[in-house]
């Protein structure tokens, strides 16, 4: 149950990641990449969520696009591949 809820809930939150990104709203950026370390922790996502933990801990006064850019890119490949991971655990549990 959990898995499936992670693989809705993760691309949801990249988008909006990517959005905020494009509009430079740090703060919005900061607010959801905490709402996801929660979720990655619980899933044994370590690398996302140190990627997690360094970009909700940037300071929204002194950081730019150029700084936060690859974290996030970094974080949305990560991403993807735990959401493969997840759905071949999710094929192996319902065979």
């Amino acid at each position: 149950k959990y898995i499936k809820i992670s693989l809705v809930s993760l691309p949801a939150d990249l988008e909006k990641i990517k959005s905020y990104l494009d509009h430079e709203d740090w703060s919005l950026l900061s607010q959801t990449a905490h709402k996801m370390k929660s979720n990655a922790s619980y899933m044994g996502m370590d690398v996302v969520l140190n990627i997690l933990n360094r970009v909700e801990k940037l300071d929204s006064q002194n950081c730019s696009y150029e700084e936060i850019a690859p974290l996030i890119n970094n974080l949305d490949e990560e991403s993807l591949l735990a959401l493969d991971e997840l759905e071949e655990i999710i094929k192996i549990l319902e065979s």
